[in-house]
């Protein structure tokens, strides 16, 4: 084969891709837009979940991770949510301490000012 057999060869596939290019042109862009749209929903999901355990009152469970110095606080970890601040008047105990860490718990999901928290925490 001669050189310009390949000229017309390798001139003679990219022709072919161009077309093909153009023939699935738009299926490709419905593809994109449908993957965007899922991509969309998957990151709305975890917001709108924690908005409907807000709304009905869900009880989570989790597990007190750490407790604050004034032992008027602490953090609850939460499988679903990480990690959650709940105040001590929140508590079903009438004071915090060292020894309520790593206990397992029971609460509800508030939104304040400041974003998450726990309320009705059960010991």
């Amino acid at each position: 084969m001669s050189s310009s057999d390949y000229q017309r060869m390798y001139w003679s596939t990219q022709h072919k891709k161009k077309e093909l290019m153009k023939e699935y042109e738009s299926e490709i862009l419905t593809l994109k837009r449908d993957v965007d749209s899922y991509r969309t929903r998957l990151i709305a999901m975890p917001e709108l979940q924690k908005k409907v355990d807000i709304y009905e009152k869900r009880i989570l469970h989790g597990t007190v991770s750490n407790i604050g110095k004034t032992r008027k606080f602490g953090f609850i970890d939460n499988d679903e949510y990480g990690s959650i601040f709940f105040h001590a008047s929140e508590c079903n105990l009438p004071n915090l301490g060292d020894h309520n860490e790593k206990k397992s718990v029971s609460f509800q999901l508030r939104i304040n000012g400041r974003g998450m928290c726990g309320v009705s925490v059960v010991f």
